[in-house]
């Protein structure tokens, strides 16, 4: 329970007292995430996003980052420690519903099959100039 300096409990939809006007706002839009969960919760979120990765971690951030932080990705790498870059691209695949995917293998330095089976590579490279010189059989 939280109460106002006259002691009186202020409750989620309570009518609060800001900056001298009375506006009727829940306690989630004017108390920061780090008040509204406890250590606890915020490392149990924290481990799960850990163990997610790609899109589903950046879905998982999304969601977290629009109910305890307002949508907020800076305010999500305050409370979470998680990358903003990240939590916002999550936040527009969300908006979008289009995922992005990175270029990851292509760029990874893995080499290519034929680099890697040279011999292998040959073999097929001839096979298939056999089969195209000699022109389809109808």
């Amino acid at each position: 329970m939280i109460s106002d300096k006259e002691g009186t409990i202020l409750t989620i939809e309570n009518v609060i007292l800001l900056k001298g006007a009375i506006r009727s706002q829940s306690l989630s839009q004017v108390l920061s995430p780090s008040q509204l969960l406890s250590p606890d919760q915020i490392a149990d979120i924290r481990l799960a996003a850990s163990k997610m990765h790609g899109a589903d971690r950046r879905a998982f951030q999304a969601e977290m980052t629009l109910k305890y932080c307002r949508g907020s990705a800076r305010l999500s790498e305050t409370v979470f420690g998680w990358k903003r870059q990240t939590v916002a691209l999550g936040l527009e695949e969300k908006r979008t519903g289009i995922i992005c995917v990175g270029a990851q293998s292509g760029f990874s330095g893995r080499k290519r099959w034929e680099e890697q089976q040279p011999m292998a590579a040959e073999v097929l490279r001839q096979e298939r100039r056999i089969s195209c010189s000699t022109g389809p059989n109808l």
